[in-house]
């Protein structure tokens, strides 16, 4: 069986891991403060996803949430059925990130970017796919810190949250 690279970093604990590490360390840059547990959910089905790349094009970090979905209201499309599809893997993710310390947990229960983990700052030069996800990560983690409200971002996607 083939698997596509899509798939196999989706799949990765690792690399999901280190995507949730540059999401959550953009949302506190832009937002100030840590991230909610449930907005942990949304960077792996959207930056890791094929179908969602392009979306990403013209875009840097000021471009904003609400101007990046606008431009691309494909984004919403489906995005309930890839939130629930990736949801396991989402929760490997933080648990590998966690153990790994690429991830924290603070004082409020949010969740902030830990640089413990890091040794050294690789260099991804060589690996174009994997520097444009963690760039489509760093992106949306500043789109999404910058709305200031989880509630606001998931009402904007459509997306019921049960807690």
């Amino acid at each position: 069986m083939t698997m596509s690279f899509d798939t196999f970093n989706a799949t990765n604990p690792a690399f999901t891991a280190i995507t949730l590490h540059e999401f959550t360390k953009a949302y506190v840059e832009t937002a100030g403060k840590g991230v909610d547990f449930p907005t942990l959910f949304l960077p792996i089905p959207i930056v890791l996803s094929d179908a969602l790349k392009e979306t990403f094009t013209h875009t840097n970090k000021n471009t904003g949430f609400f101007e990046w979905l606008n431009r691309s209201p494909e984004v919403m499309l489906n995005l309930d059925d890839r939130l629930s599809s990736t949801v396991k893997i989402t929760q490997q993710a933080i648990r590998f990130g966690l153990q790994a310390k690429l991830i924290r947990i603070d004082d409020l229960g949010q969740f902030r970017a830990d640089m413990a983990g890091i040794k050294i700052k690789p260099s991804l030069s060589k690996y174009k796919i994997i520097a444009n996800n963690l760039s489509r990560a760093k992106r949306l983690g500043h789109w999404v810190g910058g709305v200031y409200s989880t509630s606001t971002v998931f009402t904007t996607l459509r997306i019921a949250v049960e807690l």
